[in-house]
This record gives C-alpha cells, structure tokens and sequence, in this order.
C-alpha cells in the first residue's frame, strides 16, 4: 500500500481512500463498534499525517500514552469553579485515544506489526486510563468528596476495567485464531514458543527493550491461559481444521463475540470522556461513569463469560460425539 520508500501515500479517490482505511482495521467481527464507526476512520487522519514521517509505530504508543498522561494532570488540576479546563482533559484523552487507534494502523499499513508493539501498546494503554482515573481522583478530592470513598470505588472500578479488557481481549485473539486460516493462526494467538523464540531473537540482536516487552507478553499470555481458558478449542483442544469447522466456529461464537466488543478499552474510556463533558455542571460526574463499570459493565462480563463456557462446553461434546463415530 505504499508507494514510496519514505511511506508516502499516492493521491487516490475518496472510494480508494475509504477502503483504504478500512483494510487498516482489525476484522468488525471483534472490533469495538466506536472504534470501527469514530475512532479508527478520525485516526486514519492521522495515519495518513504520519506515513510519510520517519515515525514508528511505537513511538506512536508512547505519544498516546504521554498525551494520556497530559489529560490525567489538565483534570487534577482543573479549576473548581466555572472552567473548561476538565473538558480540555477529555479532549487530550481523546487525542489519546485516536492516536491509540494510529499506532496500530500505520503497523498494518506498513506491514510492520509485531509482538513486541502489541504488548507495548497493551502496557501502555494503562497510562492514560490511570492518569486520568487519578487525576478525577485529585479533582473530586480537592471538590470535598471522601478520600476513602473515593479509593474504594476508583480502585474497585479499576480492577473492574481491567478484568473487563483482558477478558475482551483474550475472548477476541481466541475467536480470531479459531475462525482464521491456519497461516493466520499465530498472529492473534502466538504459542508459548513463538514468543520465546521472538524474545530470545530480540536479545541475540542486543534489543534489550524488546527482550524485556517480550518477556512480559509471555508472562501476560500465560495468566490469561489458566484454568478454564487452557482446556479450550484452540488452546488446549486443537484448533478447528477445515473452512467448514471454522465456518460453524464462528457460528457459534459469533454473537457473544460481538456483545465482547462493547466491552472493550475504547467503550471503557467513552464513559470517562461524557464525564469530562459534564463535570463543569456536576463535579462528581466521574463517579457515575465508576458505577457503570462497577454495576452494568460487570453484569455483562459475567454473562459474556458464562455464555461463552456454555458455547465452548456444548462445542466440546459435539467434538467428542463425532470422533466416537
């Protein structure tokens, strides 16, 4: 798709163009709807700002988390009185948000995609969403809210996002690496080894940064793969073989696949960016998007997760019924 050595884009029409973008996306069938419907055709903006650029990947990670950082601090120390200065935060930790979105276009559109920027993208997502947690933290506590009240709930609400990404997260690499080619397999679900031997590729070449990513991927796949999870088709029963299994795969997983994708990062931090909106009107604004994700948003990770074992475990005695014929 590039056409220069320098990454530079030819002129085309606003149809090349739009399909363009959207072969920049991650397949609809696991990405989050805001980011396929906003956030990925806005950040296309700025992937094509950057293709020219002797800008990496990467280096668009770490501005997204520096610029999520910088969103964290505008809230903290927003005034208490009549001030845009908390919506300003929100609009940095859009700003954010599409350029979280950018890192990983620009990767697909180069053909620059790897493991060591997946997993720096994943560790760096938690900067803005920590910073800016933080920062209405400091707000809500300068406004006279309860310090304690406010560490139970933020902390509370917090695990509770992580525990509602990583779910996603793993739910969406599974479903990919059952419903994709063979060929394909590795990209969404690497094995044990093919991190190890990537990690250990990074060292030989003396990359110690990237030796050092890689290794947390391997610890972080590993805490995902744990008890039920490793049984699975795909992971501890082999993957589906012909494009028929994979057919019915998806199938069967299709529709809790796409009730996963509103429980994603970009939904999580929609929540943060309507309470930056309202916080001039309500101070404690923040707090009710912390309820969403404490009440609702736990609701649905337990039914997603509890709809998924029914799925898997019915998939599994089909599987048995059928090698006993």
């Amino acid at each position: 798709m590039i056409s220069s050595p320098t990454g530079a884009l030819p002129e085309r029409d606003e149809e090349w163009a739009e399909r363009e973008a959207r072969s920049t996306f991650k397949p609809k069938d696991v990405e989050e709807p805001i980011d396929f419907w906003m956030n990925r055709p806005l950040a296309h903006y700025l992937v094509r700002f950057f293709a020219p650029l002797p800008i990496t990947p990467n280096q668009v990670t770490l501005l997204s988390g520096l610029v999520g950082l910088l969103a964290g601090v505008v809230i903290a120390t927003a005034p208490l009185g009549p001030s845009l200065q908390v919506p300003l935060g929100g609009v940095l930790l859009y700003l954010s948000i599409l350029l979280d979105c950018a890192d990983g276009q620009l990767a697909r559109l180069r053909g620059e995609t790897s493991m060591v920027g997946r997993m720096l993208d994943g560790c760096v997502d938690v900067v803005p969403t920590g910073a800016v947690f933080v920062g209405f933290f400091v707000f809500m506590w300068r406004a006279g809210y309860d310090p304690i009240f406010l560490n139970v709930v933020g902390w509370a609400a917090g695990y509770c996002l992580k525990w509602h990404v990583h779910s996603y997260d793993h739910a969406k690499n599974l479903y990919l690496a059952n419903v994709l080619p063979p060929s394909e397999r590795s990209k969404p679900l690497p094995t044990y080894d093919e991190i190890r031997r990537e990690r250990d590729a990074h060292r030989e070449r003396g990359d110690a940064f990237g030796a050092l990513v890689l290794s947390g991927f391997l610890r972080f796949t590993r805490a995902q793969r744990t008890g039920f999870q490793a049984t699975r088709i795909g992971l501890g029963l082999p993957a589906p073989a012909t494009g028929a299994e994979r057919a019915y795969y998806r199938d069967q997983f299709r529709n809790t696949m796409r009730l996963w994708s509103y429980n994603g990062l970009a939904i999580h931090l929609t929540f943060l960016l309507i309470a930056a909106a309202f916080t001039p009107f309500y101070r404690g604004a923040a707090l009710v998007s912390w309820f969403f994700i404490l009440g609702p948003m736990n609701l649905l990770t337990v039914y997603l997760r509890t709809t998924e074992r029914r799925i898997e475990e019915s998939l599994q005695v089909e599987l048995l019924a059928a090698e006993q014929q």
